[in-house]
């Protein structure tokens, strides 16, 4: 199967386009991530067909794109905006962009989950002119205009400087129709982000079906950042997405970047077959953590039958105290339930588990790490708690050492280390790369702010 090439990547601007009608779109860097960029390149579809060009500089998958970039600036032919997007888990980093951005003189905007939860906290630290609460598609092109030709009226979704160096805001109104959500994969290279990391023999794509949550996790900022909503895009459309990327690209694999895929449950399960028919052949992830009591097993059957290779279960806690105070009512009869019925599909089993929740108490983190160890889960992730604002350090350092211990506890128990060499997972031959990835593991998200 033929591959379309990447378009050239210069190490600077090119001056030849029309700067004032040139938006960066920037993805700091992010520990060891580097998943394809879906809220940048929907942003760019949307400004593209304005007239604008869009250039994309992710620091995640090319470290260093900023600074050359911002090198081969011509002093009278500047970018009219840096659109930067912002994670709870690179705040520093934003802010940082932000301040670069300044110094050459280019407006940046805030885009992503922290700007839309917590704008005034973006802009009082920053000297940045805009944060976006709503659907970034349809303000940032208001704030584009606004730019042009300052009016310093309300835009329902954001909060801004005006000409006169006012700060106003409006709130969001996500009333915008997924069904013309368009995916840019060009200011974005797919060549840049189809390898996956453990298995090379996978072509892979990030997607989304949905947007945001209407669930009350209470630790989770997903909700807050698209009012309370969600929103399915058109199943034809999903269908028509993946079939071109894997026609185009030879993407084989999909991972479902969805905050909240199961919210409807029958579209889901209609979507598991349209995927079923159209792409017999593919695999499929769902890395966000799904909610165990919205799965049953029907749908995981529908799910293997569609690809589905890979699922990440949103535990939380072992403690079921803590799991209640977070609004996450699952038993661990339904969790084991869940594992097993995956296992028997051949699907690999990751648990996400936090530490450090307000009001856990040691006893209760002791059984958090008991239960990772104890379940049947291929994978763990632990992660640690704590409130996010723009001005908070980083995570507690205790802490920290408490996700260590429990990473190195569970990575050495010599019954999942059995599993995981019996399917396959890790081999002797894969040593080095798989210790180095576990380290990576437990080094993620030692700064900046978040919950993670």
């Amino acid at each position: 199967m033929s591959r379309p090439s990447s378009p050239a990547r210069p190490s600077r601007l090119n001056t030849g386009f029309p700067m004032k009608q040139t938006v960066l779109l920037i993805a700091p860097s992010l520990g060891f991530e580097s998943i394809f960029p879906l809220g940048l390149s929907t942003i760019a579809s949307a400004l593209m067909a304005d007239g604008k060009v869009c250039i994309g500089l992710d620091e995640r998958a090319r470290p260093g794109c900023l600074d050359a970039a911002l090198a081969g600036i011509d002093p009278d032919n500047r970018p009219m905006a840096a659109v930067i997007e912002a994670s709870p888990r690179n705040v520093n980093q934003a802010l940082d962009t932000a301040a670069r951005c300044a110094a050459a003189d280019i407006p940046a905007i805030f885009v992503g989950p922290a700007a839309a939860t917590d704008a005034r906290a973006m802009m009082d630290s920053s000297c940045a002119f805009a944060a976006v609460t709503g659907d970034p598609e349809t303000v940032l092109r208001r704030l584009l205009a606004e730019l042009a030709n300052p009016a310093g009226a309300e835009i329902p979704g954001a909060r801004f400087r005006t000409a006169a160096g006012v700060l106003t805001d409006s709130p969001p109104v996500f009333d915008m129709d997924l069904a013309g959500l368009v995916y840019d994969r060009t200011v974005f290279p797919v060549s840049d982000y189809c390898d996956h990391p453990r298995h090379p023999e996978f072509r892979q794509a990030a997607i989304e079906t949905s947007r945001g949550c209407t669930l009350d996790c209470t630790f989770c900022p997903v909700p807050c950042r698209f009012g309370r909503t969600w929103r399915g895009r058109p199943i034809a459309a999903i269908v028509q997405e993946m079939s071109g990327l894997h026609r185009d690209y030879g993407i084989t694999d999909f991972v479902i970047e969805d905050d909240q895929p199961l919210a409807d449950i029958e579209r889901f399960q209609t979507l598991m077959k349209a995927i079923r028919t159209a792409l017999p052949g593919i695999s499929m992830a769902f890395s966000n953590g799904l909610r165990p009591e919205l799965l049953n097993i029907s749908t995981l059957q529908l799910m293997a039958a569609a690809g589905t290779r890979d699922i990440s279960l949103g535990i939380e806690s072992g403690s079921s105290k803590v799991r209640a105070s977070l609004n996450r009512p699952i038993s661990t009869d339904q969790v084991q339930g869940i594992i097993t019925e995956a296992h028997r599909l051949k699907m690999v089993v990751t648990g996400y588990f936090m530490l450090g929740l307000p009001g856990e108490t040691v006893p209760q983190m002791l059984e958090t790490i008991m239960m990772a160890n104890r379940f049947r889960f291929d994978y763990v992730h632990f992660m640690v708690y704590h409130p996010w604002h723009v001005t908070t350090g980083p995570a507690s350092l205790a802490f920290n050492h408490v996700r260590t211990a429990a990473y190195l506890g569970s990575y050495c128990n010599p019954m999942r280390l059995a599993g995981l060499a019996r399917s396959g997972h890790i081999s002797p031959g894969r040593a080095r790369a798989d210790a180095s990835r576990l380290i990576e593991w437990i080094m993620a998200g030692r700064t900046g702010g978040g919950t993670w």
